[in-house]
């Protein structure tokens, strides 16, 4: 499950549709330096502090590991799914970069 801009478990379509479908999941954020580098200081810190809380409530949720990379998110996203042996990924759709 590729976590973008909804950084969310609950109501979160996309977690809700691979927590139906998977046995397993591996909840997956890129930090996209194209974006952070773009953004105020501000911006980035309230971007971090939301995944931090986010790793906190999957963490209570399923205790299992949260994937946190940096780089191209179509890089990561395709690598991340490889290295897991990933049969789908999950997200939401965002009309924005």
């Amino acid at each position: 499950m590729w976590f973008r801009r909804d950084l969310r478990v609950d109501d979160n379509p996309a977690w809700a549709s691979a927590t139906a479908a998977c046995d397993a999941v591996v909840p997956l954020f890129v930090a996209d330096r194209r974006l952070l580098d773009a953004a105020g200081e501000h911006r980035r810190r309230q971007l971090w502090a939301n995944v931090g809380a986010l790793s906190g409530e999957l963490t209570k949720r399923c205790g299992g590991p949260r994937c946190v990379r940096s780089g191209d998110p179509v890089e990561v996203v395709v690598g991340v799914a490889a290295e897991v042996g990933a049969d789908a990924v999950f997200l939401n759709a965002d009309v924005s970069p």
